[in-house]
């Protein structure tokens, strides 16, 4: 009799952080519950379990039968506990320090629950670096699986990738578990005996150990799947692998162990899923992950300073609970959910980047209080989103503003420490490869091979026809990151309805697209912040183009903004012109009912109104609420900043934002100029 083929199964359980009770409960009722009820009922079958870093809390807390399950299958020598970094990040987007941390935090929580310790590990999402090596030996890890199609991209031959394999860097070896990556992308879609053919098939061309990875959802998480179908394949996977006497189930650290060398490879580094391109592509293409990225980097920094003080003999010596909690929200911020787009919705859903920007936040206003500065009013210029020119940051108790003069002079972030959010986590509207065809189907009235994600439920053809005529309507396209208070010049020709889709043509030349010079950033006598810019330009008018110059003033008190815009013509000639002035504020972040107020009369969130001369807008977004009084005369146009994609085969439309815009014609004599102010409160619950 031939020897059997060695196979290594992994699985991988994963809850995402701010999940409602009920989602939770559907998760363990759907797929944790009878996943491991199968692993306990197929004794034969060895297996390597993953454990997320919220998954293991919240079954302390709801499911405690769940932890026993575990610790029985771990006791009988069935299941050995993978490592994995606590909160899911890309590990290449983080300090390694971080990463380390998150590894270490994950291993703790893993040896106070059940026990023992972790020597591999599960890299998140399959995103491989060559520097994690280096991280790994620090965390004391000595192997991790990587899925095969990463090992192609080294240059092994697709089909004849079996065994062990070795990589270093910097001379910290790392073994690497291969993956079949074509098992994990179809399981739970084919029949069992397919998957058992294919195994056979590697076995006869001479493979002697094969490993597989089947992740949690695809078992009764995906949109529209069937849990009962789903949990049916899993079991019945798990039975044939015990009935077969071709196939010899060991657990992950054994095969490495006992698997020798097959060679040494150095993997380059990669993207999320099949995308060939790196994972910071994705920071590249989203604007919004972008800034939420740097501000993490910074908050990280921060937290590193707090850290270094407990080796320090000082009389402020930090409590090291208050150090934990700090890197607990820190390391929070970091899970990879709101950084990138692919199958999930990732960056497109508001509701996941608020909650990266409160830990954020809460991070940050644990470190500073922690050092005694949280109170202080501080007024900076500081590279935040490394593009080599400094933004100007200004910090009260209770807001933190961030003018960048490379977009415009605009503002970037208003942060409300007191709810924890980010006013201006807007979104930039692009075209995605989808869209087209999005496009074209809602026209012909065609099935679109996916459902649409309207409240919930899978709505029938006729609903899912007119809800994609729907979503067709509302996609735009931004040529230019969306920035708070940020200008254009409008033709008579332009309309709100241009304006919202970020076709209108602007006629501020020159302005845009050249950096502001910032004039002041300091602390004023009555202890205001302020910082103020100015950029000379030319502006199209009606007898050709204008030289302009415009000046922008930020003034930051406690939880109020001051934001005063001037336009002054120094041609020799008046300027005819339409200015328009935009400021978006995000919402999804609250929890409760949501509107918006214009002078007293309340209009939904996804409203696109001309609402005439305006002075007080409110926006009410759960508990929270923003004020915005304007000082002049002003006509204000208000509409939804609202965007398409696709999760999990399901279309989704998701409100980022409400877009104030303010219209005013005017005529500028030479040397006068044209001015605007804003006023907007932040007023917590």
């Amino acid at each position: 009799m031939s020897q059997p083929l060695e196979l290594v199964l992994l699985v991988h359980l994963h809850l995402p952080a701010g999940g409602s009770a009920a989602d939770c409960e559907r998760a363990w009722s759907n797929c944790f519950e009878p996943m491991l009820g199968a692993m306990h009922h197929t004794p034969g079958v060895r297996l390597g379990l993953v454990l997320s870093g919220e998954l293991v809390p919240d079954l302390q807390d709801r499911h405690p039968e769940g932890l026993d399950w575990i610790r029985t299958l771990v006791a009988r020598g069935q299941i050995e506990l993978v490592g994995t970094a606590m909160y899911e990040p890309v590990l290449s987007s983080i300090p390694e320090a971080d990463a380390v941390g998150q590894h270490e935090t994950h291993a703790t929580m893993l040896r106070k629950v059940f026990g023992g310790r972790t020597t591999g590990a599960w890299i998140p999402h399959g995103v491989w670096d060559p520097s994690l090596p280096r991280m790994y030996a620090q965390s004391a890890i000595r192997w991790v699986a990587l899925p095969e199609r990463h090992l192609e991209r080294a240059g092994l031959k697709r089909g004849s990738i079996s065994g062990i394999h070795h990589t270093e860097r910097e001379g910290h070896p790392l073994a690497i578990l291969p993956v079949d990556s074509r098992v994990e992308e179809v399981a739970a879609e084919v029949p069992v005996k397919r998957i058992l053919a294919h195994l056979r098939g590697r076995a006869q061309r001479g493979h002697k150990l094969v490993a597989l990875a089947l992740r949690g959802e695809r078992f009764g998480l995906h949109p529209g799947s069937s849990s009962r179908r789903d949990q049916t394949w899993f079991a019945t996977l798990l039975a044939a692998i015990a009935q077969s006497d071709s196939l010899a189930t060991v657990l992950p650290s054994q095969a490495v162990d006992l698997g020798g060398h097959v060679q040494s490879v150095y993997v380059p580094t990669t993207g999320v899923g099949n995308d060939s391109m790196p994972w910071e592509s994705q920071l590249v293409r989203y604007d919004a992950a972008d800034r939420l990225h740097k501000r993490v980097l910074r908050v990280s920094r921060l937290v590193g300073r707090l850290a270094r003080r407990l080796d320090e003999q000082r009389p402020d010596r930090p409590d090291p609970a208050t150090v934990l909690q700090a890197r607990r929200y820190l390391y929070r911020a970091q899970a990879s959910e709101p950084y990138w787009h692919e199958a999930h919705a990732g960056v497109y859903d508001p509701t996941v980047r608020a909650l990266a920007w409160k830990d954020a936040i809460r991070a940050e206003n644990t470190a500073l209080e922690a050092m005694s500065q949280a109170d202080r009013a501080v007024v900076e210029r500081v590279d935040v989103d490394c593009d080599g020119a400094a933004e100007v940051v200004m910090r009260t108790e209770e807001l933190t503003l961030v003018v960048d003069p490379r977009r415009g002079g605009g503002a970037i972030e208003l942060s409300d420490h007191r709810t924890h959010r980010n006013w201006l986590d807007t979104f930039q509207r692009i075209e995605e490869p989808y869209h087209a065809a999005l496009t074209a189907l809602s026209a012909e009235g065609e099935d679109p091979g996916a459902t649409m994600d309207t409240q919930g439920g899978v709505p029938g053809r006729d609903a899912d026809r007119a809800a994609l005529k729907h979503l067709a309507s509302i996609l735009g396209v931004d040529a230019e990151p969306r920035t708070a208070f940020t200008e254009q010049l409008l033709s008579d020709a332009e309309t709100i309805r241009t304006v919202r889709e970020g076709s209108a043509t602007n006629r501020m030349m020159s302005m845009l697209d050249r950096p502001w010079t910032v004039q002041t950033a300091d602390r004023s006598k009555d202890g205001a912040l302020r910082a103020v810019l100015s950029c000379d330009g030319h502006a199209q008018g009606a007898s050709g183009p204008h030289a302009v110059r415009a000046s922008k003033r930020y003034t930051l008190r406690r939880d109020l903004m001051a934001f005063r815009y001037e336009l002054e013509n120094t041609d020799v000639g008046p300027l005819s012109t339409r200015l328009a002035l935009s400021l978006d504020l995000a919402v999804g972040a609250g929890a409760g009912p949501s509107w918006l107020e214009v002078d007293g009369e309340r209009l939904p969130l996804e409203s696109t109104k001309d609402c005439g001369e305006v002075e007080l807008v409110r926006l009410v977004d759960g508990s929270n609420v923003v004020e915005v009084r304007t000082l002049q005369p002003a006509h204000l146009w208000v509409f939804p900043i609202q965007t398409a994609h696709r999760h999990l085969e399901q279309w989704q439309p998701r409100l980022q934002a409400v877009c104030l815009t303010w219209v005013h014609r005017a005529t500028i004599a030479p040397d006068a100029f044209e001015r605007l102010d804003v006023k907007v409160r932040v007023i917590a619950p």
